[in-house]
């Protein structure tokens, strides 16, 4: 009876603790779950968002369709800048690569803008004006790829002034090559961009912030989730722990009898055999 007792109270004790333990835990996560909720609804509700959010479900997905463009350009183009580099291709790549990083950077930009429409909480007025910066940045984009292919065309005449010639050539006639292959070079990129465009918007929801709040809402309810399954899990085991403990105990007692059973049936035939003789 002391030993059942004893295993009772160090196993409510530990119990005790434990959940002492986890309930502050959780209060804790709670709290942050309710705050993330209550921001999300509040952002939600500022905005008039009525929808669900539409980020990208595979964003490793949309960012390797971008390192596949940022190489695939890069690797393109390279042939047609390696003969005005003194590195040769090594420079052709290097040149290449900085063309599409400008393409990366405007797109970011572009897409920026783009969203930047989507807010209700601007007037008229400020979408008009993204809208207009937004035409700003597609046209420049042209602009400078058809600069690009200039640059293309005077590496054909003299290497050394290549730069020079292109500028002086593009502001004379900025949509007039004198090759086919540069036309090809500005189509590429100016395509590249427009890839970079559909992908960078679809990686977020087009609604500026609504991405954000609502990743950072569904990661703590994640964190909830995750630590009720653990909580869940570490009682079980406490249970089976105890459940283990009173077994053996059970099992200790039963040997204790069955010795003593076995004794005293010891001793009765040694009693019927003492009388006998």
């Amino acid at each position: 009876i002391e030993g059942l007792k004893l295993i009772h109270e160090t196993f409510r004790s530990e119990y005790q603790y434990n959940i002492r333990k986890n309930s502050g835990e959780s209060e804790i996560i709670q709290e942050e779950y309710n705050l993330a909720k209550k921001d999300l609804y509040s952002f939600k509700s500022e905005h008039k968002l009525i929808r669900q959010e539409k980020s990208s479900t595979k964003p490793l997905f949309n960012w390797a369709i971008i390192l596949l463009i940022v190489f695939a350009e890069s690797m393109l183009n390279s042939s047609f800048f390696a003969k005005g580099s003194d590195l040769g291709l090594l420079g052709g790549i290097v040149q290449a690569f900085i063309i599409v990083m400008i393409n990366v950077l405007v797109a970011n930009i572009a897409v920026l803008l783009i969203r930047r429409r989507h807010l209700v909480t601007i007037s008229s007025i400020q979408k008009l004006g993204y809208t207009v910066l937004s035409g700003v940045v597609v046209a420049s984009t042209v602009s400078f790829h058809f600069l690009v292919g200039h640059y293309r065309d005077a590496l054909g005449i003299n290497v050394e002034t290549a730069y020079h010639y292109s500028v002086i050539n593009f502001k004379a006639n900025p949509f007039i090559l004198m090759d086919f292959e540069s036309y090809i070079l500005v189509v590429m990129g100016f395509l590249f961009f427009i890839l970079l465009i559909i992908d960078l918007y679809k990686l977020k929801d087009p609604y500026p912030g609504y991405g954000e709040v609502t990743e950072k809402f569904n990661k703590i309810k994640e964190k909830l989730k995750y630590y009720k399954i653990l909580f869940k899990a570490k009682i079980s085991l406490f249970y089976e722990q105890y459940l283990a403990c009173f077994y053996n105990f059970l099992n200790y007692l039963k040997l204790l009898w069955d010795e003593f059973f076995h004794r005293v049936v010891q001793l009765r035939l040694n009693k019927e055999k003492y009388l006998f003789l």
